[in-house]
C-alpha cells in the first residue's frame, strides 16, 4: 500500500520537529560550569614577554633605538652609594650636591657605544625609578629641582676629582659616529636605611639589578 505525498510530507515535518526538540533539550541541559570550561579551552593563549635583567659589567643593545635606528649598546660600569652627587654641565661648569638629611645618592655609571654603520644621537636618560629593600618603595631619578640654585642640596662648584669619580651628566644628546662611545650616569636619591634592588631607566630595554 502506497502512502500519499501529503502523508509523506507530514511525516517528514513531524520527524524534523522531533529532532529540533531533542537538540533544544540537549542545549538546555548544558550547565554554566560546562559552558565556562568550554569557553576557557577556546581562549587563545597569550605570549608573556619576560624582560631581561642586567648587572654591573653586562651589556645590552637597543638603548634609545626607534623605527629607523637600532640604538646603542649599553655597558653598566659601576654603581655606588654616596652623600654627594655631581650634576651639569651648567654655564660655569659642574656642581656638587649634598643629599638631604637621612638620604643618600645611588649613582649608576654606564658606557654607550654606537655599533651601527651610521651616526646616531644618544638618548637623554633622565627618567626612571629604583626599587628598594626592605620596604619595596620606588624612587624616581634624581635631578636638582632648580639646578645650581637648589639650595636645599647645598650646591658648590665641583672639583675635577669629583667629576671623574661620580660622573657629571647622562651622556645624552651626543652625536656618535660608528665605533664611537661615551659615558654617562644616572642618579637616584633614597633613604639611608634602604638598599637598592633594581632600577628601570627610560630607553633601556632591561631591568638593572644591584646584586653585590
Amino acid at each position: 500500500m502506497h502512502r500519499s505525498p501529503i502523508i509523506a510530507l507530514a511525516s517528514a515535518l513531524i520527524l524534523l520537529a522531533a529532532c529540533a526538540g531533542e537538540k533544544a533539550d540537549r542545549e538546555a541541559t548544558v550547565s554554566p560550569e560546562a559552558t565556562a570550561t568550554l569557553e576557557a579551552t577556546q581562549t587563545p593563549t597569550q605570549t608573556v614577554v619576560v624582560q631581561p635583567e642586567i648587572g654591573m659589567g653586562d651589556t645590552i643593545g637597543g638603548v634609545g633605538g626607534n623605527y629607523d635606528t637600532p640604538g646603542f649598546t649599553m655597558t653598566l660600569l659601576s654603581w655606588l652609594e654616596s652623600d654627594i652627587a655631581v650634576d651639569g654641565p651648567y654655564i660655569d661648569g659642574y656642581y656638587t650636591f649634598t643629599a638631604k638629611p637621612g638620604m643618600k645618592f645611588v649613582i649608576v655609571q654606564y658606557k654607550l657605544s654606537n655599533d651601527w654603520v651610521k651616526q646616531q644621537e644618544t638618548p637623554y636618560l633622565d627618567a626612571g625609578e629604583i626599587v628598594t629593600a626592605p620596604s619595596g618603595y620606588y624612587y624616581q631619578v634624581w635631578n636638582p629641582p632648580l639646578g645650581a640654585r637648589s639650595e636645599e642640596y647645598a650646591p658648590s662648584r665641583s672639583t675635577k676629582e669629583e667629576v671623574n669619580r661620580l660622573g657629571g651628566d647622562e651622556g645624552g644628546f651626543q652625536t656618535l659616529l660608528p665605533g664611537e662611545w661615551t659615558t654617562g650616569r644616572v642618579v637616584f636619591e633614597i633613604p639611608k636605611d634602604m638598599t637598592p634592588v633594581g632600577a628601570q631607566i627610560a630607553y633601556v630595554p632591561a631591568k638593572i639589578t644591584f646584586a653585590r
